[in-house]
């Protein structure tokens, strides 16, 4: 159902003078021209990424939708998202918002390309676009918005907009930085909007560090732009110069705000203090003694203009948020559908509300909102938001599907533990999507709602703590872990989830490479003897990890084994492709037995396909193309592997096996190919911020040189490979051994191969007595 306004016979849309809004930007040229230079290089395949920061008020949002407009005049594709207040609790609202816009006018790539996009567009566009259950990253999301920019965009280029970014999750905020890094590289053009706090006000502040985003700080008006402005609002063609005195009065009252500025301009003309007589304005010789002094009383005198029923309406609408469907306003009012939209166009009249697409409403700025539920009581505010809470939990199930709504009528209400498990269902929602930093930050608000004695308080930290382990954040794992697990055992809860809170620290733990402390977490948490099989089984396989790390092999193998029986009996197909990636790695690199690996692998692969689990083929996958490499077996399954990571989105793991690639053809004396397919590695592994791997592909950037007979360009790769920092001393080793040793005996030049020889043997420990090369297999 798609709302109509009807029409009013009211006399503000009869005006014939302007309502006092304004019909151009004013004192923003410097903005406009960074703006309009944006989208210039567009048309040179340049992008950039700008960002406007600003006050509430000071006009964002309309010197982005000039940038919009003027995309639109040029034919440039635009993707249009913004945040909401209740936005965080969103898992990437701004950016499948941004998505769905573009979608309208637009189809997706060619199933050639949409293939390749398929893994992210599920989880930006769920319910629109299928696609395989992988593990997501703001890298691949971010990605994903960039090759859709790309491939739909055509020869004009596209803009991303994302408005409000301050309410935006954090999800969200590492996909744009992701785009911002990024957007040089490709015809994109991302200009975000924001207020000058929080998250995204220190990510806009590192982006303008690291010269990935221009930051255009938006001031307010002076005097003379104020009466330019104050011109500009009266008459479309600005022939007629405001008085003096409403120069002085908007000056005063409005503070060089814009918004404020059409607001009390708006609002003199209502009251008839500013009337058009004959070529000009004049301003009423005595000004009303209630003329307002805020924005505040403004929206108070409009909501006064409506009627009770009417204001009621606009009320309700505004504890649901700044943008809400019209469509739950009935009920919630009990009003009918006419009456609703009869107030909806009154208050559009009114420059309260404006229409959006289809069912949506929202209000006309953010303060106010904030206006109209200042004038409530809080009393009466905490009982409307509880009644209306009743009312959507009793209605439909699409807005009973909407968690974050709910909490936010609850905490309004004072619901703060019913507030809690809405906040909590959101966050389990998020891990789910793969949005951890959305997931972290519900839960922790969760958490924050409710004393320690409530048993929501617990819930939060459990998920939290699994949101935290997904994350790979093994510090904050350890912070949030202890604790739980000492309150879990002082409340006595379960064994099970006593159990999983000491798995989950024990892998953060294993992480940090704290190797004891997690063999005792999970030795204690299988004293708990915990009812859930598949619990039982990962705390099996958690500790045959941990043997193997230490290198007892032995017990790792015999605790793969029996965790293959226990994932057997707990008919858990995932578990015992687990155990047997870790039995087929320890035939592979430690036996040596490589028939023996390629069964386990194998197996692992039959029953990934038989039970749909495309990321444990892929990890077969992953251990069969090293497995060919060591044997010399051609790069077949290699490129198999390779395609199936592109399909999945794993493009990580696509670089990595693109790696193995380069490696397979250098062994095969292939050195063009090598060369190319590590090139094209690097320039991935480079932009996906894989430091490490950045440092081993030029490695084999290095050994290509190298049996090519160039020894300077081998020596130059190994520099650039040695330069990073943080990598480990065999890494370090493999690659000067294999660039630089290789080029001396390429040359036939023994003295300089021995002496490179023992400064890679000075970059290992003492005790170091061999070492394989990582790039080499």
């Amino acid at each position: 159902m798609t709302a109509t306004l009807p029409a009013t016979p009211r006399s503000r849309r009869k005006r014939r003078t302007p309502r006092g809004t304004c019909p151009r930007l004013v004192g923003r040229g410097a903005e406009q021209a960074s703006l309009a230079a944006a989208l210039d290089g567009l048309a040179e395949g340049r992008g950039t990424c700008l960002l406007i920061v600003g006050e509430p008020g000071i006009g964002k949002s309309r010197l982005l939708a000039e940038a919009v407009a003027e995309a639109e005049r040029r034919d440039i594709w635009v993707l249009s998202g913004r945040a909401t207040p209740v936005g965080g609790a969103v898992p990437y609202e701004s950016v499948t918002g941004a998505l769905l816009h573009g979608l309208r006018s637009r189809p997706l790539p060619e199933p050639a390309d949409r293939d390749s996009l398929r893994a992210g567009l599920a989880t930006l566009l769920p319910g629109f676009v299928e696609g395989p259950p992988v593990t997501h990253s703001p890298v691949l999301l971010g990605e994903t918005v960039l090759r859709l920019a790309r491939s739909a965009g055509g020869a004009r280029g596209t803009l991303i907009v994302l408005d409000d970014l301050h309410w935006a999750c954090g999800d969200t905020l590492a996909i744009a930085e992701y785009i911002a890094d990024n957007a040089e590289l490709e015809p994109v053009v991302l200009i975000a909007t924001l207020r000058p706090q929080g998250t995204a006000f220190a990510l806009a502040d590192a982006l303008e560090r690291r010269r990935s985003a221009n930051v255009l700080t938006l001031a307010r008006l002076d005097t003379p732009a104020v009466a330019e402005m104050a011109a500009a609002c009266l008459s479309e063609e600005g022939e007629s110069e405001p008085p003096e005195a409403l120069v002085e009065l908007i000056s005063a009252q409005a503070e060089g705000l814009p918004f404020l500025i059409e607001e009390l301009v708006s609002g003199l003309i209502d009251r008839g203090a500013l009337v058009h007589r004959g070529g000009g304005w004049e301003l009423a010789a005595e000004l009303p003694t209630d003329v307002p002094s805020s924005f505040a009383q403004m929206v108070g005198e409009r909501m006064a203009e409506l009627r009770a029923e009417h204001r009621n309406v606009i009320e309700i609408a505004a504890v649901l948020g700044r943008d809400f469907d019209w469509t739950a306003l009935p009920a919630l009012a009990g009003a009918q559908a006419g009456d609703v939209l009869q107030a909806l166009s009154t208050a559009v009249d009114l420059q309260l509300v404006e229409e959006l697409i289809g069912d949506r409403f929202r209000f006309r700025h953010a303060l106010t909102v904030d206006a109209i539920l200042e004038r409530m009581l809080e009393s009466q505010r905490s009982r409307l938001a509880g009644r209306m809470l009743d009312e959507l939990v009793a209605g439909s199930e699409p807005v009973r599907d909407r968690p974050e709504l709910l909490a936010h009528l609850a905490a309004q209400a004072g619901r703060n533990a019913q507030a809690a498990r809405y906040l909590i269902e959101e966050a389990r929602r998020a891990l789910s999507a793969g949005a951890l930093a959305t997931a972290i930050a519900n839960a922790r608000r969760a958490q924050r709602l409710v004393p320690a004695d409530e048993p929501e308080w617990l819930t939060a930290r459990e998920v939290l703590l699994s949101a935290l382990d997904r994350s790979g954040d093994a510090e904050a794992v350890a912070e949030v872990g202890a604790s739980l697990v000492a309150d879990l055992d002082a409340d006595a809860a379960s064994a099970d989830r006593r159990a999983r809170a000491r798995l989950l620290l024990a892998r953060g733990a294993y992480a940090a490479l704290d190797r004891t402390r997690a063999r005792v977490l999970c030795a204690e948490a299988i004293e708990l003897d915990p009812p859930d099989r598949e619990l039982r089984v990962a705390l099996q396989l958690m500790l045959a990890e941990i043997d193997f790390a230490q290198e007892e092999y032995t017990h790792a193998v015999a605790g793969a084994e029996a965790a293959l029986e226990g994932a057997d009996a707990a008919g858990s197909d995932e578990l015992a492709c687990e155990a047997l990636l870790l039995m087929g790695r320890y035939r592979l690199l430690v036996a040596l037995e490589r028939r023996i690996a390629e069964e386990c692998f194998g197996e692992a692969m039959r029953r990934a396909e038989r039970a749909g689990l495309p990321l444990y083929r892929l990890r077969v996958m992953h251990q069969l193309a090293w497995l060919d490499l060591g044997r010399a077996a051609g790069p077949a399954r290699i490129e198999e592997a390779r395609a199936l990571a592109r399909e999945l989105g794993a493009l990580a793991l696509e670089v990595e096996l693109e790696h193995v690639l380069a490696i397979s053809h250098l062994v095969a004396g292939k050195l063009d190919a090598a060369a190319e397919c590590a090139a094209h590695a690097l320039e991935s592994a480079r932009r996906y911020r894989q430091g490490k791997l950045v440092a081993v592909l030029s490695g084999v950037q290095a050994a290509s040189a190298a049996t090519r007979g160039d020894r300077a360009q081998a020596e130059r790769w190994v520099a650039d490979a040695l330069a990073a920092n943080d990598l480990p001393p065999q890494l370090r080793a493999a690659i000067s051994g294999s660039g630089l040793v290789l080029a001396a005996l390429a040359e036939d030049d023994l003295a300089a191969a021995a002496r490179r020889a023992a400064e890679t043997r000075s970059l290992l420990p003492a005790a170091e007595l061999h070492f394989r090369p990582q790039f080499l297999g």
